[in-house]
């Protein structure tokens, strides 16, 4: 029996053997199982199914790859605490990478102001130590680094561009705590547009806010527009590389599952900012979610591509 993973509210056929002979080395027969979390997300394991939701066709890996380069932005929805999420990002940031080095990888991981740091690890002129100190790892993601290790070292091995997509957490604590309307002069002047007219995007993301107990209905406003901020700094940042001066091949976009979901969150921020050519990918652990979302209205999908990964404890 799986364990069902409820979305993170802050941020969340067997397939054949052609990929294996893509991607050999990073999984052979006589390896032993994964035993952590890295060795999960580094063994790449196919997913159970993958489906696109539009069709209700199963994709083998080969046409997964031959789907995500049919789009400039690709947004990928993880669950932060699941290696197996990551895992899927893995697999896709090398399937990407096998057919076009030119591509780029946008994370919520890093915020804006922390965009040099990101460039001088690339460049290979600071270490791991260096890169979770300057980045302020610890304090502004919280997150087990070892299940983004492989994508940054695969992202410095090949110089691979990684952007720092999310706002300074100062600006978002500042919002959840007292409103847009109520931050500083400054604070106002660093917003990006904000579109809170979305019912179905406020909807669905004050649900799931609202299985924090205790949170009053003021509160979940507050975390709303918060989100909102999240969603439309990072949309603006898409916009500004896509849009901008030697735009990568493919953007690869790594965010939580709720700023990816249905398309509502980064995605159309970032089609309203111009970015029309993009893929939604979200993983799912549970049997009964992955059905419910195949047999979803079409405009409440949760992604284009869906993706049935083993529980972590499987």
């Amino acid at each position: 029996m799986r364990n069902h993973r409820t979305p993170n509210a802050r941020h969340t056929l067997a397939l054949a053997l052609p990929f294996v002979a893509v991607l050999a080395s990073a999984c052979g027969p006589t390896q032993e199982p994964p035993q952590n979390a890295e060795d999960i997300v580094r063994a790449m394991d196919p997913p159970e199914r993958l489906v696109d939701t539009r069709t209700g066709d199963d994709l083998s890996l080969d046409q997964l790859r031959a789907r995500l380069l049919t789009a400039r932005v690709i947004y990928v929805g993880e669950q932060h605490d699941s290696a197996r999420s990551h895992a899927m990002e893995y697999l896709i940031m090398r399937l990407l990478v096998s057919r076009d080095s030119a591509i780029a990888v946008g994370m919520e991981m890093f915020q804006q102001p922390f965009q040099n740091v990101l460039d001088e690890w690339v460049d290979g002129r600071l270490d791991e130590e260096a890169l979770r100190r300057d980045s302020e790892w610890d304090t502004r993601w919280g997150h087990d680094f070892s299940m983004y290790r492989p994508l940054l070292e695969l992202a410095r091995s090949r110089g691979i561009k990684l952007y720092a997509l999310n706002a300074p957490k100062e600006l978002a604590h500042a919002i959840a705590q007292h409103g847009i309307t109520g931050v500083d002069a400054e604070q106002q002047a660093s917003l990006p547009e904000m579109d809170m007219g979305n019912q179905a995007h406020h909807d669905m993301v004050v649900a799931a806010m609202a299985e924090h107990e205790g949170v009053d209905a003021a509160a979940l406003e507050r975390m709303y527009q918060a989100q909102v901020l999240w969603d439309e700094t990072m949309a603006a940042n898409v916009a500004a590389i896509i849009n901008g001066p030697n735009p990568p091949s493919h953007l690869l976009v790594l965010a939580g599952d709720m700023h990816v979901r249905r398309g509502l969150g980064i995605p159309a921020r970032a089609a309203r900012r111009g970015v029309t050519s993009s893929l939604t990918v979200l993983s799912m652990d549970d049997d009964d979610e992955f059905d419910a979302a195949l047999e979803a209205p079409a405009d409440e999908k949760p992604a284009d591509l869906i993706w049935l990964v083993a529980d972590d404890d499987d």
